[in-house]
């Protein structure tokens, strides 16, 4: 889609279901995921990709690089660059299967983990001041339709491999 476009999208919310999907998954990652890399970066000198990484972590604890990589959709060579960039920074440590030396683990350190938390309080401390600005009938109507949303996400899924027939 071209900017114009884009532009036209962020002052037109509604439309057909399509569009409105298409809205939501756009508006998402601009207001939301793009903004909450932005203030990782700004806030802690972190890298969208180190952000989702220490996130990664946050959740799972300890994880072996290969799953890491994979979850993240990087290359095994790019996960080592980057775990190596965090450990440089005392964010993550690396240690081995006592079993199978080849199997490297990732895990946060406290200062990733406290450094995620602020960050996330913080960001969300934001959002919280946005949906305050609305009329207390929105607020409870915001909160609603994010919960309902989450939920829906939790569970949704989406057929990768599955490509539409070409009308022609």
């Amino acid at each position: 889609m071209a900017p114009l476009e884009y532009k036209y999208l962020k002052q037109n919310p509604k439309g057909n279901t399509e569009e409105a999907l298409f809205y939501f998954i756009y508006l998402s990652y601009e207001v939301l995921g793009k903004q909450f890399e932005d203030f990782f970066k700004k806030n802690f000198q972190l890298s969208p990709n180190q952000t989702h990484l220490l996130c990664y972590l946050k959740f799972y604890k300890k994880i072996s690089m290969s799953v890491l990589a994979d979850m993240m959709n990087s290359s095994r060579q790019h996960m080592t660059k980057l775990v190596d960039s965090l450990a440089e920074r005392k964010l993550v440590v690396r240690s081995y299967d006592l079993k199978d030396r080849r199997t490297v683990y990732v895990e946060p350190t406290e200062t990733a983990l406290m450094d995620i938390d602020t960050g996330e309080r913080r960001f969300i401390s934001h959002l919280l001041r946005n949906i305050a600005c609305l009329p207390e009938e929105k607020q409870a109507e915001t909160i609603n339709a994010i919960n309902l949303t989450s939920e829906f996400l939790s569970r949704i899924k989406i057929e990768i491999n599955d490509i539409p027939e070409s009308p022609l």
